[in-house]
C-alpha cells in the first residue's frame, strides 16, 4: 500500500516509507493487520515483516493452528530454502525491498517462497507472532501439497542458483 497520511500513534513511518502488502482474495485481513505490521516496521527496523495466521473454513471458523506454530515459520536461512513456508499474504515488504526482489525470475515456482529467501538473504526479516491473517480454506485454493521428491529438489536447485545471481548482482549494485 502507499499511505502517507498522518498517524500520531505511528509517528512519521507513514511519512518515511511505501510498504507493499500482498493480499490474495480468499483471506481476510485482521482489522488491525495494517496498523499492526506498520508498527513492526518502526519498532524493529525491518526489510520485511512476515506475521502469523490461521486457517478458517468458508463460514470463517478457525480450523488450524497459528502458521508459525504447524510450519515452524521463523529464522533459518538453510531451513527455509530447503522446506520452506511462507505464505505471501502473510508479507509486507519495503519498496527498497522490492527491488531486490523484482524482477522475479521466470525458472521460480513460488513467489511467496522466492520474497521470503531474498528477505532473508539480502534485508532484515522479523516475525509478528501476531494473528493478522485469516485464510480461507476452500474447494477451489491454489496451494497444494502434492509433489513429487524430484520436482521440489529441482525447484529448490533454480531457488539456490537464482537467490547467488540475484545477490551478486545487489553487490555489484
Amino acid at each position: 500500500i502507499r499511505d502517507r497520511s498522518p498517524s500520531r500513534r505511528l509517528g512519521d513511518v507513514y511519512k518515511r516509507q511505501d510498504y507493499l502488502f500482498i493480499c490474495d482474495q480468499d483471506d481476510r485481513w485482521a482489522e488491525n493487520k495494517r496498523a499492526a505490521v506498520l508498527e513492526t516496521f518502526e519498532k524493529t527496523g525491518a526489510d520485511m515483516v512476515i506475521h502469523n495466521g490461521v486457517h478458517i473454513d468458508s463460514e470463517g471458523k478457525v480450523i488450524s493452528e497459528p502458521f508459525f506454530t504447524t510450519y515452524r515459520i521463523g529464522d533459518g536461512k538453510i531451513r527455509n530454502i530447503l522446506r520452506s513456508r511462507y505464505s505471501g499474504c502473510c508479507m509486507a515488504f519495503t519498496r527498497e525491498m522490492a527491488q531486490k526482489i523484482l524482477p522475479m525470475p521466470p525458472k521460480i515456482d513460488a513467489y511467496d517462497r522466492w520474497i521470503g529467501t531474498v528477505g532473508e538473504f539480502l534485508g532484515k526479516i522479523a516475525y509478528d507472532d501476531r494473528i493478522l491473517l485469516y485464510h480461507r480454506m476452500h474447494g477451489d485454493n491454489v496451494t497444494t501439497n502434492t509433489r513429487s521428491i524430484g520436482v521440489i529438489l529441482s525447484t529448490r536447485i533454480d531457488l539456490v542458483k537464482e537467490l547467488r545471481k540475484r545477490i551478486r548482482r545487489e553487490r555489484r549494485a
